[in-house]
């Protein structure tokens, strides 16, 4: 009987059981919230008659009968969609190839759209006249319209 050949096989995982794993947690609902969320949400505020910080952006997001709309969310959301859209392409490339974790890069694209709501709203994204009542209340004194 001839003699059979012995040989030994191998297979060397070079990252890519760590990029199936990072995949599956991507594709299975990672995502990052921005907004008016966690327990200072839900506390009220001293200047705004017993609303919470959520209701008041609430308010201001959608409008009400006498509050006129200033989004913000949605206006900063829309105003930086590309530049968002880009970022998310280099985290996702980063976090596939292991150089990033997809915790870092939601909280990288989390921090980058809440500072660019807050420059948003500082910088006075919304040019509106205020009441005269309103802009008193707002700044404590009488301010005239011009």
């Amino acid at each position: 009987m001839p003699s059979r050949a012995k040989f030994e096989l191998s297979d060397k995982d070079f990252g890519w059981a760590a990029m199936v794993k990072t995949a599956k947690s991507i594709a299975g609902g990672a995502h990052v919230k921005v907004g008016y969320i966690g327990a200072k949400a839900d506390d009220e505020r001293e200047d705004s008659e017993g609303l919470t910080s959520a209701e008041l952006g609430l308010m201001h997001e959608f409008g009400t009968a006498r509050v006129p709309e200033r989004s913000h969310l949605r206006h900063t959301f829309d105003k930086y969609r590309t530049d968002y859209e880009e970022m998310s392409a280099k985290l996702l490339t980063a976090c596939i190839t292991g150089q990033m974790s997809v915790v870092k890069a939601l909280n990288l694209m989390g921090l980058r759209h809440s500072t660019d709501i807050k420059k948003e709203i500082a910088g006075g994204f919304i040019r509106q006249d205020l009441a005269p009542s309103t802009l008193a209340a707002k700044w404590g004194k009488s301010i005239e319209r011009a």
